[in-house]
């Protein structure tokens, strides 16, 4: 069977490209448990907006510190990489995301050789 894009989505799931500014009424922001990534999609990141409900858990990380909070599906799993990674992308100004311009750009390769390196560290 080929993997369908939407395949596990939810209905009241909207996956996004950029963090929306502003962020739209009733909805939250939420991203799945891969390593986070200012670049939207890097590594199979995914970002959506929804509707809260009791799966959504207020997420830790790094991620989108522009936002008062953002979310994760239970369960959430801390790691060390996730932790060096916000580090260094709030000390670079990349945290609050890029724009998919900057993703196809030098940001966007500075972010993959970033993570590449991070995650080769971290790698048994």
């Amino acid at each position: 069977m080929a993997n369908h894009p939407n395949r596990g989505r939810r209905d009241n799931q909207e996956y996004i490209a950029e963090i929306p500014d502003p962020m739209p009424e009733g909805k939250i922001l939420v991203h799945n448990h891969v390593l986070p990534s200012p670049a939207i999609g890097s590594r199979g990141f995914r970002v959506w907006l929804e509707t809260k409900t009791d799966r959504h858990i207020e997420c830790p990380c790094w991620y989108a510190p522009q936002l008062e909070k953002h979310y994760r599906v239970v369960p959430y799993v801390e790691d060390k990489a996730t932790t060096l990674l916000g580090r260094i992308y709030a000390a670079i100004g990349f945290a609050e995301g890029l724009t998919k311009e900057e993703v196809e750009g030098d940001q966007g390769t500075i972010c993959d050789e970033i993570e590449e390196a991070i995650i080769a560290a971290f790698e048994d």
